[in-house]
């Protein structure tokens, strides 16, 4: 067996570093092969019962950054 065969993709195809959330040509394949790590996990377990704890009638808004999420292949 050749490394390439453990792959359901081709290995040599083209990854972008970064891709920009309206980049629609790139953002199906990179949510597609996005990986939750334990510490992504983490996070978003705590993100989700802030945000249900403190959710009023007036509302309130939030910002997601991605910077520091890890993606491999």
């Amino acid at each position: 067996m050749k490394i390439h065969e453990l792959f359901s993709k081709p290995v040599e195809r083209p990854i972008e570093g970064v891709i920009k959330a309206d980049d629609a040509r790139n953002l199906h394949t990179e949510v597609e092969e996005y990986v939750v790590t334990a510490e992504i996990a983490k996070g978003l377990g705590e993100f989700t019962e802030r945000y249900l704890h403190d959710l009023t009638p007036t509302g309130f808004g939030f910002r997601v950054s991605l910077a520091r999420a890890s993606r491999t292949c």
